[in-house]
């Protein structure tokens, strides 16, 4: 790979790792609408929610709180760095790919998604709670662009590898832009 190509995508596996910090730092100093919920909900009797909840609820408001601390420290693009100052290393590629992946899969999974039509938070694991993540998976995919992107970079090819692998990171690439825009 070109010295230019290997700069363009280390600046592109940046910026898409810079991306998760930028959109909660912008919901911070902006917060846009605030919602006001009244009166009082009852939900259905629910034995397995009753005894899953309990234990599934904190755990994901753990995680939730986790994801967005590292995102609010810029953690995404500290991984990236990490990964730009071992380029030559196939195996810290991985790891920090590894990392990406891990952070954009527990950003959607962990946030906490609100009906407004019943005023509470939408139950873990319920048919609502997966259409939820379903709705919001697109949230994750600059992390997970940044992965590819670092794994592209950080590959250690030969001469006649690297022609192949730069057409297969061209489709994966296409097919990536393909499932955001929705296009085509």
């Amino acid at each position: 790979m070109s010295r230019l190509t290997l700069a363009v995508v280390w600046v592109g596996a940046l910026g898409a790792a810079v991306f998760p910090t930028w959109q909660l730092w912008r919901s911070v100093v902006d917060p846009g609408q605030l919602f006001w919920c009244g009166g009082v909900v009852f939900r259905e009797y629910e034995p397995w929610r009753q005894l899953f909840e309990p234990l599934a609820e904190p755990l994901r408001a753990d995680l939730n709180l986790l994801v967005r601390g590292s995102s609010l420290s810029a953690v995404p693009a500290i991984i990236v760095l990490a990964a730009f100052a071992r380029q030559r290393s196939a195996t810290a590629g991985r790891r920090a790919a590894a990392g990406l992946t891990l952070l954009a899969v527990l950003q959607v999974l962990s946030a906490p998604y609100f009906d407004f039509t019943l005023c509470q938070t939408v139950p873990i694991f319920g048919g609502q709670w997966f259409v939820e993540v379903v709705r919001h998976a697109h949230e994750g995919a600059p992390s997970l662009v940044a992965a590819l992107l670092v794994l592209v970079a950080t590959q250690v090819l030969g001469p006649g590898e690297e022609v192949a692998a730069v057409a297969a990171a061209g489709k994966g690439l296409d097919g990536i832009e393909r499932g955001l825009v929705g296009c085509r």
